[in-house]
C-alpha cells in the first residue's frame, strides 16, 4: 500500500497521459509547419516580388522601345512624304525635259529649298523641332539643296556620294559620325523618276527630342537610359555618355533582355548596387539599354507581418488542440466507414483505369480513321454503306449523307468488268482479304483510279458482320507515272533522231553543193541532164526540211526565242490558215483579256499552229468548227505532275469537231512516224515535233479527244509577266548585183578542215571556182602540217566543229593564238550548244549550219573577209555617179 502510494502517476494517469501524448506531439508539429510555412511564404513572397518589378522593369523598357520604333517609323513617313512634294517631281519633270538652270531648274530648286525649310520649321513635337538639317543630292551625289542653311556650301572634305543608296526601295535610318565624332541619326530616303534612281534625301534627326518627347525620362545617378547603336556607341543622351559607357558595356555584354547587376558609383563616388537591362527597337540596329538602382526596384517586406503572424499563431494552436480533442471521438467512428470506403474507392479506381484506356484506345482508332488521308468505307455484308470518313467526301465529291444506306455501286464506272466484281465477292464471302485497282466514278462524272483493300470484320462468335474497305486515290500517280514514260520514250527517240539528221545533213551538203555546181558548170548541160539535177536538188531541199522537223521533235535544233503575245499570234494566224483551212470550215478565234506573254521561237510557234491546224482539217472532211483560244492558269503545288513545276501559264487550245480519236490513238499520238494519214503522204512527224518544241520551251501538251466528237490539243507554256518590248524592225541585207556577184573574189587563201572528205571536195570546188586559194584537211594533224607552210598567205579558216581528237573550236584557238587577225567560220551539222561545245547564236561567231549550198558559203566567206560590204560600198557609189 505504501509503494502505491509513493508512485506519484496512478494507472488512470498514465493512460490519460498516454492518451494526451499524440495531441501535444501534434500540436508541436502544428507550431513546426506553421513556421517553416512562414519561413516558406515570406520566402516566395520576396520572390514573387523581385518577378513582379523585374517584369515591371522590362515592360516599361519595352514600352520605350516600342515608343523609339515607333518615332523613327513616323521620322521615315515624313522623308517618304516629302519626296512625294510636287516641288520635287516638277524639278525631275523639269529635268527630264532637258531644262537648263536658267530655264526652269533653278526655279525649281528654288521651290525645293523653300518646302524644305518649311519641312524642317514645321515637324516638331510640341515646341522641339525634329530636324537639325535636310539635303537633296542629286544622282551623282552633288548637293542640290540645303535647310535651313540655303544656299549649298559646304566643307570639300564631305563625300556625299558615301549617302547614295541607289539600290534602296524604301527609307532607311543611318548613321554617320560627325567631326566632333558624336554619332547622329539621319533619315536617308531615294528619289526614283520614272523607275530610275534620281537622288537622296537626306534629313538630320535632332537627338535631344528623344529625351523629354519620346523616352520621358531624366538621366539621374539612380535611373538613367540610353539609346545605343550596335553594343557600345551611345547615340543619345550624349552629354554623360562618357560616364556611363562602363555600365552601358557591362550590360550589352550578357544577352538582349538578360537583366545583369553591377555596382555604380556615380553619385557620390559610393558604390550603389542596380540592374541593367537591354532591349532592341524594332526595325533599326539600335538598343534601349536602362539602369535602376536596385533599392528603386525591389519594395521591402512590411516590418508588420512577423508579429501579426506569431498572434495568428497563438490562436491557431488553441483553435487547433481544442478541434482535435473533439475529432478524436469521431475518428474511431469514421475509420471503420473509411476502410469500407477505401476498398470499394480503390475497385473503382480500377475499373475507372480499364475504362478510361478502353475510351482513349477507341477514341484514337476514331481520330485515326476520321483524319486518314485515304478513304474509308464501312458496309454491311450486303455493301450498305455503314460509315465513310472525310476522305472518301474529298476523293469522290459525295457526302458522308448522300452515301449512307446506299451500295457503293453508285461509284461504278462501267470500265471494271462484272467478272471482276464476282472474283472480288468471291473472295470476301470466303473471309479473306481482297486487294487490286479500281477504276470508278465521281459525283462530278471523273473517272478516278484507287487501290483498295477490303477486309471482312467478325463479331465475337467469328461470323462475318461488317466489311471495312481502305482507298487510295493513285490517278494522279498513274498519270504521272505515264507523263515520266513517255518523256522517257521522246527522250531517246530525240536523241537517235538527232544522230540521224547529223549524219543525214553531211550527206545533203554534198548532194545539194554538187548539184548546184553541175548547174553553174562553163558547159551547160543538156535540157534533160539538167530537168533531172534539179529534181535531185528538190529531193535534197525536202531531205534538208525534214531533217530540220526531227531536229525541231529532238530539241537539237537552233531556236531566236522572243516575248511573244499569244492573242496577237492567234490573230496573225487567222489570215494565213484561211487559205489553209476549206470554206466549209467555220473559224473560231478566242483571245484573252490584256497580253497572254510567252518566250517562244517565232518560227516554232507558226509552225505549232500550223501542224495542228493541218490535223484539224483533215479530221473534218465534212466541215466544222476550228477554234484557236488564249487564257491563262496558275497551276498550285497540289495539281502539277512531275515534269511541270507550279506557277503561272499561258494556255494555247485549240480544237475542232472532227472525227475524234479512240483511246489507242491517243496513247500514241505523239510517237514519231505514227501517222493515222499513211494514204495521204503523211510522215508522222507533225505532232511529234509540237511536242518537242513544247518540251524545249519548258511548257506541257495534253490531249482531250472523244471519238464522233472532237479533239482539243491544250499547250501550257510559261508565262511572262513583264511588259512585252517593241519589237524591233530587221532589216534584211542588201542583196549583191548579179554584176558582181559573177565576178571572181580575187585572191584570198582560205584553209578548210572536216573530216568529211566528200564535204572538202564539193567546198573546195565551189571556193575555186570564185578564184580562191583553197588548202584542205581531214584533221588535225594535216591542218597543222598545211599550216605550217602556207599560214602567212592563209587569211581564213573554215572548220568543223565536231572532230575526232581536237574539235574545231580548240583547233581554231590554237590557231588564232599564232595569228590573230585570222578569219574563222565554224560549221557543223548540229547546232546543239552542248554537241557543239558552243552557243552558234553568240555575237561576233560566223557559223555555218550544214546543210548548205555553195551560194551559202560563198556569201559566209565574202562577210568574214570583208568582200560582200565592199562591193555593197561600190555598188552604192557607183548609183550615185
Amino acid at each position: 500500500m505504501d509503494s502505491e502510494r509513493t508512485n506519484p502517476e496512478s494507472p488512470g494517469t498514465r493512460a490519460t497521459r498516454l492518451r494526451n501524448l499524440p495531441l501535444v506531439t501534434l500540436a508541436v508539429l502544428a507550431l513546426v509547419v506553421y513556421i517553416g510555412a512562414l519561413i516558406v511564404h515570406n520566402y516566395t513572397f520576396h520572390l514573387d516580388l523581385r518577378r513582379r518589378a523585374l517584369e515591371s522593369l522590362v515592360s516599361e523598357l519595352e514600352r520605350q522601345a516600342t515608343t523609339v520604333a515607333y518615332f523613327f517609323s513616323e521620322r521615315r513617313n515624313d522623308v517618304r512624304n516629302l519626296l512625294e512634294r510636287h516641288e520635287i517631281q516638277a524639278y525631275f519633270q523639269n529635268q527630264d525635259l532637258g531644262m537648263s538652270n536658267e530655264y526652269g531648274l533653278d526655279l525649281s530648286l528654288a521651290a525645293i529649298r523653300e518646302r524644305l525649310r518649311t519641312f524642317v520649321d514645321a515637324s516638331r513635337i510640341g515646341t522641339d523641332r525634329l530636324y537639325s538639317r535636310v539635303i537633296f543630292l542629286g544622282a551623282d551625289g552633288r548637293p542640290l539643296a540645303d535647310a535651313p542653311r540655303g544656299l549649298v556650301t559646304y566643307t570639300p572634305d564631305i563625300d556625299w556620294t558615301t549617302f547614295l543608296q541607289p539600290n534602296a526601295e524604301t527609307p532607311e535610318l543611318v548613321t554617320r559620325v560627325d567631326s566632333s565624332g558624336r554619332l547622329v541619326l539621319i533619315v536617308s530616303a531615294p528619289c526614283r523618276f520614272k523607275g530610275r534612281y534620281s537622288g537622296q534625301l537626306l534629313a538630320w534627326l535632332r537627338p535631344e527630342v528623344l529625351g523629354p518627347s519620346v523616352l520621358r525620362e531624366k538621366l539621374g545617378g539612380d535611373r538613367f537610359t540610353f539609346l545605343v547603336l550596335g553594343d557600345d556607341a551611345p547615340v543619345y543622351p550624349t552629354a554623360m555618355a562618357d560616364v556611363f559607357l562602363p555600365y552601358i558595356r557591362q550590360i550589352c555584354d550578357l544577352p538582349v533582355g538578360e537583366p545583369v547587376r553591377f555596382r555604380s558609383e556615380i553619385v557620390d563616388g559610393t558604390p550603389r548596387p542596380m540592374l541593367g537591362l537591354r532591349l532592341p527597337v524594332d526595325k533599326t540596329d539600335f538598343f534601349l539599354v536602362k539602369g535602376v538602382a536596385v533599392d528603386k526596384v525591389f519594395a521591402r517586406v512590411p516590418p508588420w507581418e512577423l508579429p501579426l503572424a506569431m498572434g495568428l499563431l497563438a490562436v491557431i494552436l488553441i483553435s487547433g488542440i481544442g478541434l482535435v480533442l473533439h475529432s478524436r471521438v469521431q475518428t474511431a467512428i469514421l475509420e471503420a466507414h473509411l476502410q469500407e470506403a477505401a476498398a470499394q474507392h480503390r475497385a473503382l479506381e480500377e475499373k475507372n483505369v480499364l475504362l478510361e484506356k478502353q475510351i482513349a484506345e477507341r477514341r484514337l482508332l476514331a481520330t485515326a480513321v476520321h483524319q486518314s488521308a485515304e478513304a474509308i468505307i464501312i458496309t454491311l455484308t450486303d455493301g450498305t454503306i455503314q460509315y465513310v470518313n472525310p476522305a472518301f467526301e474529298r476523293i469522290t465529291g459525295y457526302s458522308a449523307a448522300e452515301v449512307l444506306g446506299r451500295n457503293p455501286r453508285i461509284l461504278k464506272s462501267g470500265r471494271n468488268s462484272a467478272a471482276f466484281y464476282a472474283q472480288m465477292w468471291e473472295v470476301l464471302r470466303r473471309g479473306d482479304v481482297w486487294s487490286g485497282q479500281l477504276s470508278n466514278r465521281r459525283k462530278d462524272g471523273t473517272i478516278y483510279e484507287e487501290v483498295a483493300l477490303i477486309s471482312p470484320v467478325r463479331d465475337e462468335s467469328g461470323a462475318i458482320v461488317n466489311y471495312v474497305a481502305v482507298k487510295r486515290d493513285v490517278t494522279k500517280q498513274l498519270a504521272m507515272e505515264a507523263q515520266l514514260r513517255q518523256s522517257q520514250k521522246m527522250e531517246a527517240v530525240g536523241a537517235l533522231a538527232g544522230g540521224v539528221a547529223h549524219d543525214l545533213n553531211n550527206l545533203l551538203t554534198v548532194i545539194l553543193g554538187n548539184c548546184t555546181l553541175l548547174t553553174h558548170r562553163e558547159t551547160p548541160l543538156g535540157k534533160d541532164f539538167s530537168d533531172q539535177v534539179q529534181e535531185i536538188m528538190k529531193a535534197g531541199e525536202r531531205g534538208a526540211s525534214l531533217i530540220r522537223q526531227l531536229l525541231a521533235f529532238s530539241r537539237y535544233d537552233e531556236v531566236k526565242p522572243e516575248v511573244l503575245d499569244l492573242n496577237v499570234v492567234i490573230g496573225n494566224a487567222e489570215r494565213f490558215l484561211r487559205r489553209l483551212i476549206r470554206a466549209d470550215i467555220e473559224f473560231d478565234i478566242r483571245p484573252a483579256p490584256g497580253q497572254v506573254l510567252v518566250e517562244i521561237d517565232p518560227v516554232q510557234m507558226d509552225q505549232i499552229i500550223m501542224n495542228l491546224a493541218v490535223n484539224a482539217r483533215d479530221a473534218m472532211p465534212r466541215g466544222g468548227r476550228f477554234t484557236l483560244a488564249v487564257s491563262t492558269v496558275r497551276i498550285t503545288e497540289e495539281e502539277t505532275g512531275v515534269l511541270l513545276p507550279f506557277g503561272e501559264y499561258a494556255v494555247l487550245e485549240v480544237s475542232d469537231t472532227g472525227c475524234g480519236m479512240d483511246e489507242e490513238t491517243q496513247a500514241r499520238i505523239f510517237e514519231p512516224f505514227f501517222t493515222t494519214k499513211k494514204d495521204a503522204g503523211g510522215t508522222g512527224l507533225g505532232l511529234a515535233t509540237v511536242y518537242g518544241i513544247v518540251q524545249q520551251c519548258r511548257g506541257d501538251i495534253q490531249l482531250i479527244s472523244q471519238v464522233g466528237v472532237g479533239t482539243s490539243f491544250i499547250i501550257l507554256l510559261p508565262r511572262i509577266t513583264t511588259k512585252m518590248p517593241t519589237p524591233k524592225r530587221r532589216e534584211k541585207p542588201e542583196p549583191i548585183p548579179r554584176a558582181h556577184a559573177e565576178e571572181s573574189d580575187g585572191h584570198h587563201t582560205v584553209l578548210v578542215v572536216d573530216d568529211e572528205i566528200s564535204i572538202l571536195t564539193v567546198m573546195q570546188r565551189a571556193l575555186e571556182a570564185k578564184g580562191y586559194t583553197v588548202h584542205t584537211a581531214a584533221d588535225d594533224q594535216a591542218c597543222m602540217k598545211v599550216w605550217g607552210q602556207f599560214h602567212g598567205q592563209i587569211q581564213l579558216l573554215i572548220t568543223d566543229l565536231v572532230m575526232p581528237r581536237v574539235n574545231g573550236k580548240e583547233l581554231a584557238d590554237g590557231l588564232l593564238s599564232a595569228k590573230p587577225d585570222l578569219k574563222v567560220i565554224y560549221m557543223s551539222a548540229y547546232s546543239d550548244p552542248s554537241i557543239i561545245q558552243m552557243d552558234p547564236r553568240a555575237p561576233g561567231l560566223v557559223f555555218l549550219r550544214k546543210p548548205f549550198t555553195p551560194e551559202e558559203l560563198l556569201t559566209k566567206v565574202r562577210t568574214s573577209l570583208g568582200i560582200l560590204e565592199s562591193v555593197r560600198k561600190s555598188t552604192i557609189f557607183s548609183r550615185e555617179l
